[in-house]
This record gives structure tokens, C-alpha cells and sequence, in this order.
């Protein structure tokens, strides 16, 4: 959102519209030439679509603030083994989802879901509202009553895209590629 909010500030003739979409529906909508950009987890190899890395964003343990976890120093994956875990369903994202499985599987247990929801942004409203901790890419802006916090012994991440039809010579366009690259990396 800050990337959103300086590019309005440099450029307030210039419409933006944001949809949540999943990386599959957002390729869909390049190709019908219903949005001009997207936000990837992963590399698409078409000739039609073009895509560039913007940053790799590791998984971060996210709780409500009051959790007992949340006043630890250093956090590792065998504490969380009896923790009660939020996390999409499958279909609304399968690179994370495997990637939140394999976590797990790397850390010799199996999580326990208790809830699944159908976005991140509801996944964060539940566990503010303290009914169980979750793994996200640390790009997630938690929410007020939440907390973020490293994991020492996870290493995985999820590396972020940005994709455009080839075709696509709108200057707006040119323009906001160009803005982006350069705040992702400052």
C-alpha cells in the first residue's frame, strides 16, 4: 500500500484499481485484457505475458499481540507444534498453500488447521481476533491488533513477480513498472 500511495501522490491523473486474484486468475486477466498489470508468485512462461523479479518475501509468524509466543525473544518451528493454525484453502493460492504445508513438513510435524478461508486478508482477521497464528509472506502488512515475528529456523520464502502483456505500450503503464521496480528496491 505505500508503493500505492506514493506512485497516486506522483502521478493523480492516473486510475488505479486493485482486485485480489490468485496468480492463475491474474494470468487469465492479462490474457482477456482485463488488467494491465500483475503481482505473480511465480514466473510465467509465455510469450504473451512478461515478467520480471521484484523480491522474495520469507514467511513470518503471525499471532494476535497478546499471544504467549509474542513476548519470546527467539521464536523456532517445534514451538509452534500444538499451536492452533489459519490458512487459505488450496485453491485460493497454491504456491502458498504448498509452500505452508512444506514448512511443516521440513519442521517433522503436521499443522493444525482449524480454520481455513478462502484470502489472506481474512486469514489476518481471525487471528486478530485471537482464534489461532498463522505463516505469511513477509510483504503481508499485519493488522493493528496482530504481530509479525521471525521465525529462526524458517528459511522458506516466496518469490514476487510482476507481469504485463508484452503487447501492452501504455505509457501509464511503462510508468508504473518503472516506479515499482525502482520502490521495491529502496
Amino acid at each position: 500500500m505505500p508503493a500505492i500511495h506514493t506512485y497516486t501522490d506522483l502521478y493523480p491523473s492516473v486510475s488505479i484499481v486493485l482486485q485480489q486474484m490468485t496468480t492463475a486468475e491474474q494470468i487469465k486477466a492479462l490474457h482477456e485484457k482485463k488488467i494491465d498489470i500483475g503481482l505473480v508468485t511465480s514466473p510465467i512462461h509465455n510469450e504473451e505475458i512478461k515478467t520480471e523479479f521484484l523480491k522474495r518475501c520469507p514467511f513470518m509468524l503471525v499471532m494476535p499481540k497478546s499471544h504467549p509466543l509474542a513476548f519470546k525473544p527467539s521464536l523456532y518451528m517445534h514451538e509452534l507444534e500444538q499451536e492452533s493454525f489459519i490458512m487459505t484453502t488450496r485453491s485460493a493460492g497454491a504456491l502458498y498453500y504448498d509452500r505452508f504445508i512444506e514448512i511443516f513438513q521440513n519442521a517433522g510435524f503436521k499443522p493444525n488447521i482449524t480454520i481455513h478461508a478462502h484470502d489472506l486478508h481474512t486469514v489476518l482477521t481471525l487471528v486478530s481476533a485471537g482464534l489461532g497464528i498463522t505463516l505469511t509472506p513477509s510483504t503481508i502488512q499485519p493488522y493493528s491488533e496482530v504481530i509479525s515475528k521471525k521465525v529462526e529456523d524458517l528459511t522458506l520464502s516466496i518469490e514476487i513477480f510482476v507481469a504485463w502483456r508484452q503487447q501492452n505500450q501504455a505509457v501509464a503503464l511503462k510508468k508504473f513498472l518503472s516506479f515499482l521496480t525502482k520502490y521495491i528496491v529502496m
